[in-house]
């Protein structure tokens, strides 16, 4: 995401910085950085919460009551009353949400600056303006689908609980709207690039065309006997 704003960024304020996503050191670079975010992500996750004591218990309980199932394994839990894990618990949540934190804010601050150098550039022409526009969208909505589908409904679930504020109804859904995430983000771009929405219609009307194509012919064959008779 920061990668694609950065790029956008680069093109209509420092173009002759382009050059550098071409280089290997700095393709490493940009790699490393993205799967140490990760695998920072994945260690916390892996050996932060807990998946053993009584609030993985009561839970065990509730959910197989609830849908009569029941779940041995695989819980994630942070019990932030847990005298002994409270206080790590409560730094793996923060040490998340910074993450997430400084992520969207770099991003907010790259498109913010690549909206306002396409509008202020006064060498590039019209229609690479518009162009630039659309790109900046693009990648926007890539940005706001995780955050809609995936960030948020994460805070309110996770975050708020340890400020003692209910999530409300946001808990039973946030599963649902992290599976749908996927899907419409590949929606929301072929939506907005105009390339791509040609690329659809013109791959649905092949294909209702190679389905009317027989009845076409036997009709035009048809007409033409009748004319010849």
């Amino acid at each position: 995401m920061n990668i694609h704003f950065l790029y956008r960024y680069w093109t209509v304020r420092h173009p002759h910085l382009i050059h550098l996503f071409s280089r290997p050191a700095f393709i490493v670079f940009l790699a490393t950085t993205t799967l140490l975010a990760g695998a920072l992500w994945y260690l916390l996750t892996l050996y932060g919460p807990s998946g053993e004591g009584r609030s993985v218990d009561i839970l065990r309980s509730v959910y197989e009551q609830e849908y009569g199932i029941h779940v041995a394994k695989g819980w994630c839990v942070m019990d932030f009353a847990d005298e002994v894990n409270g206080t790590r618990f409560a730094i793996i949540l923060f040490t998340f949400d910074a993450v997430m934190i400084v992520s969207f804010t770099n991003a907010l601050t790259l498109g913010a600056l690549t909206y306002a150098s396409i509008r202020d550039a006064k060498t590039i022409s019209t229609h690479h303006r518009t162009l630039q526009f659309k790109l900046l969208i693009a990648v926007t909505a890539q940005t706001v689908v995780p955050l809609v589908f995936v960030y948020i409904p994460y805070f309110f679930s996770v975050t708020l609980p340890y400020f003692n504020i209910p999530a409300g109804g946001i808990g039973s859904v946030c599963m649902l709207m992290t599976a749908c995430f996927p899907a419409w983000d590949a929606v929301i771009i072929i939506s907005l690039m105009t390339d791509y929405r040609e690329a659809i219609l013109k791959m649905t009307m092949m294909r209702w065309k190679n389905k009317t194509a027989p009845l076409d012919a036997n009709t035009a064959m048809i007409v033409s006997s009748v004319a010849s008779y």
